[in-house]
């Protein structure tokens, strides 16, 4: 990952947050429909926003290849090469 990529962690906290995103999305669909054309374009919207996320937050996830248990120990070691002159 570059240098100023999301953590791990925080990529994990976007993931289950979109995910229960759209499950709300999808409940709130099946008690009550959507009949007016904005309402359509704020579901299309919230799909689009909260999908994108997913799937960019699954590639960044699948692109690091750095064990969960791994990043922190990175991070440390790469700000105490920092300080070695």
């Amino acid at each position: 990952m570059t240098k100023f990529a999301p953590p791990r962690q925080e990529l994990i906290f976007r993931l289950v947050l979109s995910i229960l995103a759209l499950a709300l999305l999808v409940f709130a669909l099946s008690q009550r429909s959507v009949s007016s054309a904005a309402g359509v374009e704020m579901v299309a919207a919230a799909v689009l926003f909260f999908g994108g996320t997913i799937g960019w937050t699954l590639w960044r996830l699948f692109k690091s290849k750095t064990p969960f248990n791994k990043r922190s120990e990175s991070r440390s070691s790469a700000s105490d090469r920092s300080s070695q002159p």
